[in-house]
């Protein structure tokens, strides 16, 4: 990715901003964002983002995630992040919650961006889906009647030495999402929270 393509996709993002909230530096419009010059140090740390992204890839595709030494071999590779380990789970009274070293994810970013991180940490994702686990009393319940009390929802992972990361709501409905280490292989279901 060269900074060129960089400075194309920060002009294209500023413009999303700029229509969003009220920021006088923010372009409003396409000639705006097309005369947009990103600050230099934003330039060049997504270009070093890019190319850590890059050799992230290349080293994923290098080796394959199956043995325990490779997988150790590309696990020390990568740049750490805030370590995540399985803790306490304590669901606030509908039914959500968010692991403390997860980080608060949002429609900004993607899912590359959230199974890098995971992956820094030795874990690839699970998700589990509300829907597949109730009647469909339950499920009118919730969408139909907007009832988003979800305390009764209790998933559990089937891969041994996983750890709950959140249960949170997107547009699909209730999610929970799983931190499964990259090692080990899959088990019997042990309760997540």
């Amino acid at each position: 990715m060269t900074p060129n393509m960089i400075k194309e996709i920060i002009s294209k993002a500023a413009l999303r901003a700029g229509q969003l909230e009220e920021h006088d530096y923010l372009p409003k419009t396409e000639i705006q964002a097309a005369q947009f010059v990103p600050h230099s140090w934003v330039v060049s740390a997504m270009y070093e983002l890019a190319n850590m992204s890059h050799k992230m890839e290349s080293a994923i595709r290098q080796y394959t995630i199956g043995s325990d030494s490779d997988t150790q071999m590309l696990l020390d590779s990568l740049p750490k992040a805030k370590p995540l380990s399985p803790v306490e789970v304590v669901k606030d009274e509908h039914g959500y919650w968010d692991h403390p070293n997860w980080p608060a994810w949002d429609e900004m970013n993607t899912l590359a961006e959230i199974n890098h991180y995971t992956l820094q940490q030795g874990y690839r994702l699970k998700f589990l889906h509300f829907e597949d686990y109730f009647s469909n009393e339950r499920l009118e319940r919730y969408f139909a009647d907007g009832d988003a009390d979800i305390s009764d929802w209790n998933p559990v992972c089937e891969h041994d030495g996983s750890f709950l990361l959140s249960i949170y709501e997107n547009e699909d409905g209730p999610r929970a999402v799983f931190a499964v280490p990259l090692i080990n292989k899959p088990a019997k279901r042990e309760q997540a929270a």
